[in-house]
């Protein structure tokens, strides 16, 4: 992946000279179609302290990656789970409300593939409630 002069996985994450997963990682990096990325949202594999549906996302976890926003939550699995989804929808709406700070009611479109994770009606509404529309 690269950023829109094809300098590479670096340049989306300013600060950062090399990333390093180990074991499952779900990322999602945001990107705007005028250009601007978002910070990204990532699921690690392991063994979090409480059960998939009760884990809450940490923007403080890493340091480097709170300075840019960005949410890191933990699933035995390292895969979105519709829980998840529903925390994934609200680092979203933060991300895009500061892109609408003086047009609050902009809609704004979040393209998803059909994986049965994105299909949590509660997190649905809150898009919509959000001027989010999802599309498939």
């Amino acid at each position: 992946m690269t950023d829109s002069n094809n300098n590479g996985p670096a340049a989306l994450l300013p600060g950062f000279s090399m990333l390093l997963c180990m074991g499952v990682v779900t990322a999602s990096l945001l990107s705007f179609a005028d250009g601007p990325y978002g910070a990204p949202f990532m699921i690690h594999s392991g063994r979090p302290n409480v059960d998939d549906e009760n884990q809450v996302t940490n923007e403080g976890h890493v340091k480097n990656l709170a300075e840019i926003g960005a949410s890191v939550t933990v699933t035995t699995s390292g895969s979105m789970k519709k829980i998840i989804f529903r925390k994934y929808c609200e680092h979203l709406v933060k991300i895009v409300d500061k892109r609408r700070p003086d047009n609050p009611t902009k809609t704004f479109v979040l393209f998803i593939d059909g994986h049965a994770s994105r299909w949590d009606v509660g997190a649905i509404q809150f898009l919509k409630e959000n001027h989010i529309e999802m599309f498939c």
